[in-house]
Parts: C-alpha cells; sequence; structure tokens
C-alpha cells in the first residue's frame, strides 16, 4: 500500500511540475515575441512561435496535437504489446 501511495505522490507532483514548465514556458515565448528593437521583433523564433506576439503562432498551435497524438499513439502501443503478450492478439 505504501508504495501506491509512494507512486501516486510521485506522479501529481511530476504531471504539477510539467504543467507549470508549460505555463511558465508559454509566458517566457510570449515575452520574446513581444520584444521589440528598433521595430524589429528580437527573436524571429521567438516570432514564429508565437505569431508576433499574439499568442497563436505556429509552434503555439501544433505542438498540443502533436502531443496529444504522441500519447495515443504510445497507449495504442502499449495496448496492443499487453493483449498480445496475454494471448489475446496475434
Amino acid at each position: 500500500m505504501l508504495l501506491i501511495v509512494a507512486f501516486s505522490v510521485g506522479l501529481a507532483a511530476v504531471l504539477t511540475l510539467v504543467s507549470l514548465g508549460l505555463v511558465y514556458a508559454r509566458r517566457i515565448a510570449d515575452w520574446l515575441g513581444a520584444r521589440r528593437i528598433n521595430g524589429v521583433t528580437a527573436h524571429p523564433i521567438a516570432a514564429w512561435a508565437t505569431g508576433n506576439g499574439s499568442g497563436e503562432g505556429a509552434l503555439m498551435t501544433v505542438v498540443p496535437v502533436v502531443g496529444a497524438v504522441a500519447l495515443t499513439g504510445v497507449g495504442l502501443l502499449l495496448t496492443v504489446r499487453a493483449l498480445s503478450g496475454a494471448g489475446f492478439l496475434i
């Protein structure tokens, strides 16, 4: 029982830290995209990622979709491996 509790606490901590990291990464990317020097964006990569400070650039639009597809693929792969290992699939 102690191992289950320890695993659950560890999982909750990791998910919380990842979520906070994503929130702060978005704020930093928005800040970098909004910085301008003599009317020119300071970081072209940040401008591409955040859409010139609008917050809806190409990177910020594509990353959640790619992450969801990757997680779904990993879940399906693990499910197929578990079912084939148990003899339900060939």
